[in-house]
């Protein structure tokens, strides 16, 4: 599963959906893990925080050719407006 991590988020970028959802806390697991190391990567520290079923504090930002470009920009953000 941690090794399926870059392909999703490669597929969540070419679609361009306004949600994900994840059935399992496992799964969210592989995937966080990616994404932090992807953070970590830009030179920016990931706050640690403490695990609740709900909205989760990521934010992909898309960019004009995400295929060609695999590292997309993660940012830790919680607005729930």
């Amino acid at each position: 599963m941690r090794d399926a991590a870059p392909g999703l988020i490669a597929k969540i970028g070419m679609h361009k959906p306004l949600v994900v959802s994840f059935v399992g806390k496992a799964i969210w697991g592989h995937v966080e893990s990616y994404l932090v190391r992807i953070i970590k990567e830009r030179g920016k520290h990931p706050r640690k925080h403490p695990f609740s079923y709900d909205l989760q504090p990521y934010k992909l930002v898309y960019s004009d050719d995400v295929l060609k470009s695999p590292s997309a920009q993660f940012h830790r953000s919680c607005n729930r407006d």
